[in-house]
């Protein structure tokens, strides 16, 4: 190989930069790098063929990957190319005698795509239940690469967001949201000229969810049976994700928490429905009267089933509750009503004797609906 130096020629050249290629697809959330960028070898032919401006001299500039390649003069580089970054070797050579005037290189530098924070997880919005128009409460969506250069631009559902150019946004709907940040390169400090800018995106994906809303008509309940239960409807909760407790008055847990809003074998008397979003937006609760007629009481003041009442009778859900007790005769013992404690046993200060003894119950609730029930007891003394 015969080496013909030209005066201008040049051990190296300005490196060549280009931005990282971005290979995500449409429905991907955030960039992804492929490692290498594209790189038009056809423009840095023609930077490096403005250097030679001897027009009594038409050189030929040809680009290969290594000394091999260069010295058999095969695999050219020639137009658009993905490299990763590495180094060129550049041949200069007398387009008519195809004599070599020079060899040099330079360097491929691929600018990673900039990528700003953002979520693989869905966040949630806890919003108002019933939801306010307009939505009054917001999630904080943090973009920031950390870079002070960079430049954002947020996008709802691939709308472009006015004037949301900060690395954060303030987020008030359900949807994705994309944040695209621009990226200065300044590539060679001394050439200002080469700087580039590249663009990378990430996104958050925003659920709304809201603190359960229950009201006593959601709510079912089959009592005074074998087999008591509560069902609560679920068309008018809200938009989480529910999960379903019962209390009892004393505030004891009778089922722990479940995604199934059913209750069965729920005994008589008061209880508290407990309804939580699993996403964090807040519980409600709401009381549930359970009617239930006891088949006995022990009036021994020993604390346990001293009286004998209606269960789950309560002025929250009644307005009225009178209740006739008789003996076996059809005699009147006693008369009970709402705010009674219940029958204790005695007629005119005397113990009555321990046998069965017959009711009839009206009970007129909030609606002014009324219920009606008779049936017998026993009492029971030990």
């Amino acid at each position: 190989m015969e080496l013909n130096v030209y005066p201008t020629s040049l051990d190296s050249y300005d490196n060549y930069y280009e931005c990282e290629n971005d290979i995500s697809l449409n429905n991907d959330l955030k960039s992804i790098g492929s490692g290498n960028a594209t790189f038009d070898f056809e423009i840095k032919r023609q930077e490096i063929l403005a250097i030679f401006s001897d027009p009594s001299i038409e050189v030929e500039v040809e680009f290969y990957e290594n000394t091999n390649n260069t010295q058999l003069q095969i695999n050219s580089l020639q137009g658009n190319i993905d490299f990763s970054s590495k180094e060129i070797i550049v041949r200069i050579s007398n387009k008519l005698s195809k004599n070599c005037i020079s060899v040099g290189k330079f360097e491929l530098i691929v600018n990673p795509i900039p990528v700003p924070n953002g979520s693989d997880e869905e966040i949630i919005l806890c919003v108002s239940n019933p939801r306010d128009n307009p939505q009054l409460f917001t999630t904080y969506l943090d973009g920031n690469t950390l870079n002070p250069n960079d430049t954002y631009q947020w996008y709802f559902n691939n709308n472009p967001i006015s004037g949301a150019t900060e690395f954060f946004y303030e987020a008030n709907a359900e949807g994705t949201y994309k944040v695209e940040v621009l990226h200065l390169s300044e590539n060679d400090l001394n050439n200002p000229a080469d700087d580039s800018y590249c663009k990378g995106f990430n996104s958050f994906i925003i659920a709304e969810s809201s603190p359960p809303a229950i009201q006593i008509n959601d709510i079912t309940v089959e009592d005074d049976s074998n087999n008591n239960t509560i069902t609560i409807s679920t068309n008018n909760l809200g938009l989480g994700d529910y999960e379903y407790s019962l209390i009892d008055i004393n505030g004891t847990i009778e089922y722990n928490y479940q995604n199934d809003p059913f209750f069965n074998n729920v005994p008589p008397g008061v209880h508290t429905v407990l309804i939580n979003d699993k996403n964090n937006c807040g519980p409600t609760s709401i009381e549930v009267s359970v009617i239930g007629y006891p088949k006995f009481f022990t009036p021994n003041n020993d604390g346990h089933n001293d009286t004998w009442n209606v269960l789950g009778v309560s002025e929250n859900f009644f307005q009225s509750a009178t209740v006739y007790i008789f003996n076996r005769f059809g005699k009147l013992v006693t008369e009970i009503d709402l705010y009674d404690n219940g029958w204790n046993g005695l007629f005119n200060g005397n113990y009555l004797p321990a046998t069965d003894y017959w009711f009839s119950v009206e009970l007129v609730d909030l609606k002014g609906n009324i219920r009606v029930k008779k049936g017998h007891f026993s009492l029971i003394r030990k």
